[in-house]
């Protein structure tokens, strides 16, 4: 809440919601900026403010604008990321991200007849808003596009603590492989987004993050960059229908510009954090007039590729 209390001191022309993505560093970087500070280099004079954390998600962002709304501080210009990982079931039910208490103190604003009940319920550990159990969470569905191959506790715990091929091609299918429908929680947040900010005259830029693509197409080849494509068709027409603006930058980039260690993930060192507010900087300086999506080819560079096997062991 404090960053939230920030941003409304701020107030600032653009706030930029975010996950880790936004201030992710390697250990090479030269320029340690997050997106949100180099995109303010491009904004020709208009202040940036940054309200990110680590496994934010849509619901959050959505959250966050409701209660922007209501305190009458709506910024000029938003920038809502979409993370595809945050659709999996590795993020969408991990317990730890839920974030129900900073769901609950957003809401006060709206139901002003909770402000006395918050603090004493968390004295109690009486959470204020449905979570989910850890069991719950271990027992979660994992598809491999439209086939159930397992559950999240198939894909997770010590085996993985040292990465193989084939748990590198199961990582893959446990974050990106899923089959997106348009029912799904977080897409509807996006979509009320979207509205809202239609609504209060808000310029917004949604944009897909940036995947490995490459290194995905190493170990599940021939499927991952279609099945990629797929979930994001889905969630650039759900936005689209909503009046939103969406860049799809999950193929934009190459191996070499992200930053992830053991498995895959969205963080970006300096050329794929440049990169992105680059992309999202133009979006903002073209005025768009109406909805529409724009896809961005792979960029062409002479890189390393990480070695995964391209075996096709289906199931963890």
């Amino acid at each position: 809440m404090r960053k939230f209390v920030h941003v409304l001191a701020e107030q600032p022309d653009v706030v930029y919601f975010c996950d880790s993505t936004n201030r992710w560093i390697d250990d090479e970087d030269v320029d340690r900026r997050p997106i949100a500070g180099i995109l303010e280099d491009y904004m020709a004079g208009e202040s940036v403010c940054a309200l990110d954390n680590g496994s934010w998600h849509a619901q959050i962002y959505d959250a966050f604008l409701d209660a922007m709304i209501r305190q009458e501080s709506v910024p000029s210009k938003l920038v809502i990321p979409i993370n595809l990982r945050s659709f999996s079931p590795e993020w969408h039910k991990r317990p730890q991200y839920q974030f129900p208490d900073l769901i609950a103190q957003l809401e006060v604003s709206k139901r002003p007849w909770k402000q006395g009940l918050f603090a004493p319920m968390k004295m109690l550990g009486l959470s204020t808003t449905t979570g989910v159990s850890p069991h719950e969470f271990m027992n979660t569905p994992v598809y491999f596009k439209d086939d159930h191959v397992g559950r999240v506790c198939d894909f997770t715990g010590p085996k993985y603590d040292i990465p193989t091929p084939e748990l590198t091609r199961n990582k893959f299918i446990l974050h990106y492989m899923y089959p997106l429908q348009v029912s799904h929680p977080k897409l509807k947040a996006l979509r009320r987004i979207a509205e809202k900010c239609h609504d209060h005259q808000v310029q917004a830029v949604f944009y897909i993050t940036p995947v490995d693509i490459r290194t995905g197409q190493q170990a599940i080849p021939g499927e991952f960059a279609q099945w990629i494509q797929r979930n994001c068709n889905v969630i650039c027409r759900a936005v689209q229908s909503s009046g939103g603006v969406v860049l799809n930058l999950s193929e934009a980039l190459a191996p070499a510009d992200f930053s992830w260690h053991l498995y895959p993930n969205e963080h970006m060192c300096q050329t794929g954090r440049s990169f992105v507010a680059a992309e999202v900087a133009t979006a903002f300086s073209a005025e768009h007039t109406s909805a529409r999506t724009v896809a961005l080819p792979a960029r062409s560079r002479s890189i390393s590729v990480r070695p995964v096997s391209s075996s096709s062991a289906a199931k963890p």
